[in-house]
């Protein structure tokens, strides 16, 4: 992983640092680590080439996939297929996403 990851700012004030991208692993994945505010939301989405494995460090991760709703809390992880996510508010102080 970079020392020094490049941080990007997303929307709703999600702070991403981008520890891999496709050229360091030859395409196999990538690695972001979020910080989202508390009460965060993501609209629903859908990753039609990519899985993705989202890490909780610290705090409590609500997710609904497919009309099944899931918490995430620390330690604790989840595998999404290229399924349609719908996160809700989170109070996840931060999550690793690898996708």
């Amino acid at each position: 992983m970079a020392a020094d990851p490049r941080v990007v700012w997303m929307p709703g004030g999600v702070r991403t640092e981008i520890h891999l991208v496709g050229a360091d692993t030859g395409g196999a994945c990538g690695l972001l680590v979020d910080h989202p505010p508390s009460g965060w939301s993501a609209p629903a989405h859908r990753h039609a080439n990519e899985a993705e494995t989202i890490h909780i460090v610290d705090g409590l991760f609500v997710m609904e996939i497919d009309g099944v709703r899931t918490e995430l809390s620390a330690v604790r992880r989840s595998m999404l297929p290229g399924a349609c996510s719908t996160p809700a508010p989170t109070s996840a102080d931060s999550l690793v996403t690898a996708s």
